[in-house]
């Protein structure tokens, strides 16, 4: 291989003080040497490889069997500096490094006692430093400075333990399209070789880190996390109220997240048990969220190659979900994330969902076997309190399994309809009605790819009851005010009314129920079906003509 080397070697010194003796016995441990060199503009090419290296200068010191007092055998075997400043790197115009100064201190212990786990100690700076992997990764780094120190556990002498410290001042990372910034980082870490399996090392530490930015497209939401600390060890994350803002949106977490290393190396589930309190949550915006990530996790998986070849650099400027967007128009199924056993117990103030805004929810909520279950979760909105267990599964992007149970009280019709737009394509008496009702509903589905219900596997049982209910000019009830002549034909006043509705194989059944309206009471019931035809028969149980009569009512809703 052709290497081709320059530069300037500006001071070289070397100190010995060994015997023969030592060297004719081999006895390298007793030589002491020391001394230094110094270099500048050096400069390496390597055709074949199409690398080239500029260093404005390095040097290296060393020494060995130095006293130490400060060692617990009061001398270092060996202890030794080296360092570069000026590092300029390039490696097939595809990879560069720039580097300042830059420099490893190393020392170790002689060892006196072969039954004791030698010592040693390394210290590492490094300077500001910018690494970039063409069109695929962006490292910039302010400083940094890191401790390691492998030495005898205070437990047992024979058993080795690791010490480590990094400190990280202003890291900026970009891999394709996924961001990382923060402005400061410490990490503390010690670990001790298990006694059970001695390849097995057993960590315990803390990160703390402030001013931390992310941003990804497979959940593109700007995400910042302020000063936080957390605790780990080979198996748990421990969060205390760690704070975590996804757009609008506000988190703070306190619990434990565990099975750490069975999840990354065994392939085991991931589980944590978090109480997840918030001010404020926008379903809106993280849905979304959620929806343009699998779809970006489509394209990758169809060979889409994401870049950092990009003019906007500044976080806040990258393209993210609409703050204000609301859903409605085309929406797509976003995917539970699989491997994850997730349960949050909820606390949250305020929830934007559609354009209903929800207050005081509590609750359970679990991530599990790609699900997402929520249970006796309570809430309450300007249109009603309310209380639901849902479930929701998809396992890819082409069809979603949803089910439901929920219970609204004294919530207004037109904001039931507001809050479950397909009721009034489910259920378009409703259309006729203004008031409050209590409404209670259980049903499940198949969704589509666009989150559509599935109507031929929609099940459901309904039932809704009211008092002092509006008649109003809808289309079924237009044609029952002029056949029993009404005297008001536009509002008539419902005193109370109480139905039970079932859907099944794409009918809507109405169990018969009584209503007294006007100078009129009766009991209807029929069925309406999905394609909008229906059949009602009405029982007139009083009225001001002599007899009882039914009606059968048929048709098409427009």
């Amino acid at each position: 291989m052709e290497l081709l080397c320059r530069g300037t070697l500006n001071t070289f010194f070397l100190k010995t003080d060994v015997l023969v003796e030592d060297v004719r016995n081999a006895d390298y441990g007793k030589l002491r040497i020391g001394g230094w060199c110094q270099m500048k503009d050096v400069n390496i090419f390597i055709p074949k490889d199409s690398i080239v290296m500029n260093v404005k200068s390095a040097g290296l010191v060393f020494a060995a069997n130095r006293k130490n007092t400060k060692s617990v055998q009061g001398t270092d075997l060996l202890n030794g500096v080296v360092g570069y400043s000026g590092l300029d790197i390039h490696v097939r115009n595809k990879v560069r490094l720039l580097m300042d100064t830059t420099y490893l201190a190393l020392r170790t212990s002689p060892l006196k006692d072969t039954s004791v786990v030698a010592s040693m100690g390394a210290n590492l700076h490094l300077g500001r430093m910018v690494f970039i992997v063409r069109d695929t990764l962006l490292v910039g780094l302010k400083q940094a400075n890191a401790k390691a120190s492998l030495l005898p556990s205070k437990r047992n002498k024979k058993v080795p333990q690791i010490n480590a410290e990094l400190q990280v001042d202003s890291l900026r990372l970009r891999a394709m399209g996924n961001r990382l910034n923060f402005a400061k980082a410490e990490v503390q870490v010690e670990a001790v070789r298990s006694k059970r399996n001695t390849k097995i090392w057993l960590p315990t530490g803390y990160v703390d880190f402030t001013g931390l930015r992310a941003y990804t497209p497979y959940f593109p939401v700007r995400m910042r996390m302020p000063g936080t600390r957390l605790r780990f060890d080979r198996n748990e994350i421990q969060l205390d109220s760690a704070v975590l803002h996804l757009g609008r949106s506000d988190l703070r977490l306190t619990g434990n997240v565990t099975n750490l290393a069975k999840s990354f190396f065994k392939k085991e589930e991931l589980k944590a048990q978090l109480l997840v309190t918030s001010d404020r949550i926008d379903c809106n915006q993280l849905m979304r969220a959620m929806e343009r990530g699998t779809a970006y996790m489509e394209k990758v998986k169809a060979g889409f190659r994401d870049t950092i070849s990009t003019e906007v650099d500044d976080m806040d400027e990258v393209p993210v979900v609409s703050d204000t967007t609301v859903l409605e128009g085309s929406n797509c199924l976003f995917v539970v994330p699989p491997g994850i056993d997730f349960t949050f117990q909820t606390d949250i103030k305020k929830v934007l969902f559609g354009k209903l805004q929800m207050d005081s929810i509590h609750g359970e909520v679990v991530m599990r076997n790609q699900c997402i279950q929520l249970s006796d979760l309570e809430l309450r909105s300007s249109a009603a309190n309310m209380s639901t267990t849902a479930l929701y599964r998809a396992t890819d992007t082409t069809k979603a399994y949803a089910g439901f149970a929920l219970q609204m009280h004294d919530i207004r019709i037109d904001s039931l309809v507001g809050l479950i737009p397909s009721l009034d394509t489910l259920f378009p008496m409703l259309r006729s009605f203004e008031g409050l009702v209590d409404f209670h509903i259980a049903a499940d589905s198949w969704l589509d790819s666009a989150m559509n219900i599935d109507l031929p596997t929609l099940r459901a049982a309904a039932y809704l009851d009211g008092r002092d209910l509006v008649l109003m000019d809808g289309e079924t009830f237009a044609e029952i005010s002029k056949m029993l002549m009404f005297k008001n034909k536009k509002r008539n006043m419902i005193d109370s009314i109480s139905v039970d509705l079932m859907v099944k194989d794409g009918t809507i059944e109405i169990f018969p129920f009584l209503v007294e309206i006007d100078r009129y009471k009766a009991a209807v019931g029929g069925q309406h079906n999905i394609d909008m035809t229906f059949k009602y028969h009405i029982s007139i149980l009083k009225s001001p003509l002599p007899f009882r009569a039914g009606v059968d009512i048929s048709g098409e809703s427009r």
